[in-house]
């Protein structure tokens, strides 16, 4: 009677192959820092910075090329565009003082802004 109310013990070897179920933690876990990454970038860019940078003067002005940046000066207010055809020249001066001539073809922009 005394062996009947002993507890059976039952040991129990189990291999489980979890690395899949790993390897695909480690990809969701990636996704997430770069999901959150990319928030992050865009909060940045609605507050006007990314990184300490000022977004639109320093990363968007440096990839606008020298014409895109001429265009954009030249449909300002305040600003006045100069056309030069091939054969004309142009004396620049300004307040009676000669600071030089402009040979075209040139697009010369005048910010009185």
């Amino acid at each position: 009677m005394a062996d009947e109310n002993k507890s059976r013990e039952l040991t129990m070897k189990l291999d489980v192959d979890c690395s899949e179920a790993l390897t695909g933690l480690k990809a969701i876990q990636r996704e997430a820092k770069k999901a959150t990454q990319a928030l992050k970038e865009l909060e940045a860019q609605e507050s006007g910075t990314i990184h300490g940078v000022d977004y639109a003067k320093d990363v968007l002005i440096e990839r606008m090329t020298t014409k895109e940046l001429h265009e954009e000066l030249a449909r300002r207010e305040g600003v006045t565009e100069y056309v030069l055809d091939p054969e004309e020249t142009a004396e620049i001066a300004t307040d009676g003082r000669w600071l030089g001539e402009a040979e075209g073809p040139a697009r010369i922009v005048v910010n009185c802004d």
